[in-house]
């Protein structure tokens, strides 16, 4: 009924109702059957995810997301890893992959795919490499990606090492800050900030830049695909202690950084001008010289 009246009184639902959400603690039937249930090609309101890979059967669901246009913020949860079927056997479950990103950007770029997704999540994806961070640069509102201890990207930003004041360093074009940094400079509030429920991400991204007219009369639809165990708050805070060190926020460079990047980047490359050391003796012998025939 929710959708029905979104899309039937799109310019004055959102005063009545301006959110929604809905959590599906145990799907019956195939991935698609659900998300389905939030696409709105016609933007009647914004779509936030949180799913577990355990449902989805295969990786071209997760690839299908992308057909969710109105979808603003995504979490993709593999913290479970695997699991056994009804004869016993053990799965894998599908997993995000540089191929698999390469297949969003190009649907991005061929049918306007997540031209508003803003906040991404990734949360134990082992087969990410740290390339795939410089593809999803390609989406063009996406503002924030957490890395949640995935073995490939964890490796890079353990060996990361701290600014010496407080800030990011740069990896793949992103401005990178680990948990652990965070923790340490602005204490466990802040650190934690970006582990907090979808929704909470996606309002403070649209204060940090500049929000398209007339988006915040779009009402959200909150959608989670997910056991309340991976996203029960305290829980989350829990296991992000032990691994700080492997959770890290990837935030889209500002114009400004921008620039102070290219012009750090060109200073390094410019040749730096030999010392003029020889001239400097002779001209210091010259001045010795006339020093003494004044005394004599």
């Amino acid at each position: 009924m929710w959708r029905i009246l979104a899309t039937k009184y799109p310019q004055h639902f959102y005063q009545v109702s301006s959110g929604c959400r809905l959590h599906i603690h145990r799907p019956l039937q195939k991935m698609a059957a659900y998300t389905d249930l939030i696409k709105s090609n016609e933007y009647r309101w914004r779509a936030i995810l949180t799913m577990e890979t355990k449902y989805a059967s295969q990786t071209s669901d997760l690839l299908n997301l992308a057909s969710i246009k109105n979808l603003v913020a995504l979490e993709i949860n593999n913290e479970r890893g695997s699991l056994y079927d009804e004869h016993g056997t053990r799965r894998g479950l599908p997993e995000i992959s540089v191929g698999l990103v390469r297949g969003w950007i190009e649907l991005a770029q061929s049918s306007g795919a997540w031209q508003h997704l803003r906040f991404l999540r990734i949360r134990c994806h082992q087969e990410l490499p740290p390339a795939a961070l410089r593809l999803l640069l390609e989406l063009p509102q996406l503002q924030t990606v957490v890395i949640y201890d995935s073995e490939n990207i964890s490796r890079e930003i353990h060996q990361l090492r701290k600014p010496k004041q407080q800030g990011s360093v740069n990896m793949e074009g992103w401005e990178v800050q680990r948990l652990d940094w965070l923790w340490k400079d602005h204490g466990e509030d802040v650190a934690l900030a970006s582990l907090r429920p979808l929704v909470d991400m996606y309002n403070a991204s649209l204060q940090k830049t500049e929000t398209p007219a007339g988006l915040l009369d779009v009402p959200i639809l909150e959608y989670q695909l997910s056991d309340d165990f991976y996203s029960e708050p305290h829980g989350v805070a829990y296991r992000a202690r032990y691994k700080a060190k492997q959770i890290a926020v990837f935030t889209r460079p500002s114009v400004d950084s921008k620039r102070k990047m290219e012009n750090k980047r060109a200073a390094l490359r410019q040749p730096q001008s030999q010392p003029q050391a020889k001239r400097v003796m002779k001209d210091r012998r010259g001045d010795l010289v006339g020093m003494l025939g004044e005394m004599g």
